[in-house]
């Protein structure tokens, strides 16, 4: 009975051990686990710190990128808008020519095939022109005259008009969108010159007034 119960005693024992190893390494494999996920926490928020970096740092790209994009495509319209303003300089002044010899042509050759041709030639620069935005400034007389869109060659007392206002169109004045291409030159009314007696009259009565 004793050898028995010594047995069940060193089993016992045997099993307490075991289960205390047991425990020993289950502790143990929890705090590796513990320090693998601290460890990948770790490398997860550093992953995530370099990600918001490099996306930073696309966005800075793209958004210079995006800005020289503009820039460049802003930089050729001007460039072209230039070009196109160049050639429209130029052909501007045949146009006048044109229309003047038109004005000027006798009534017996407006039927004849030549002028016909040329005022073809003609229609052919204006339709070129419309391509280009390019179009006639609307000017008649009794408008006032405005420095940005006209150029005054004369000024002119002109009876029916007020200072200030268009007498007559000289020659025609072209936009380009929005844009002044060439001014119209226009001929201005001015105020009439006071007679002498008026003059004398006037400056006596402010000579009075500062008395």
């Amino acid at each position: 009975m004793e050898q028995e119960a010594r047995e069940e005693q060193m089993e016992a024992e045997k099993h307490e051990e075991e289960m205390e190893r047991a425990e020993a390494e289950a502790r143990e494999e929890a705090a590796s686990a513990e320090e693998q996920v601290a460890a990948l926490e770790e490398a997860l928020e550093a992953a995530q710190a370099e990600a918001a970096r490099n996306l930073e740092g696309w966005q800075r790209a793209q958004a210079t990128y995006e800005n020289y994009r503009r820039r460049m495509q802003g930089e050729q319209q001007r460039m072209r808008e230039e070009a196109s303003a160049r050639i429209a300089r130029q052909l501007l002044p045949i146009l006048d020519d044109l229309e003047r010899a038109f004005a000027n042509l006798p009534p017996e050759l407006k039927e004849h095939g030549w002028p016909q041709g040329i005022r073809l030639v003609y229609q052919k620069i204006v339709r070129l022109l419309e391509l280009e935005r390019v179009r006639p400034m609307e000017v008649k007389p009794g408008d006032p005259f405005d420095p940005l869109y006209h150029e005054a060659v004369l000024y002119q007392e002109m009876p029916g008009f007020e200072e200030g206002q268009i007498v007559a169109v000289a020659r025609k004045g072209y936009l380009q969108g929005e844009r002044v291409l060439r001014p119209a030159q226009v001929m201005v009314a001015k105020a009439p010159a006071v007679p002498p007696e008026e003059a004398e009259e006037e400056q006596g009565t402010t000579m009075a007034e500062a008395a």
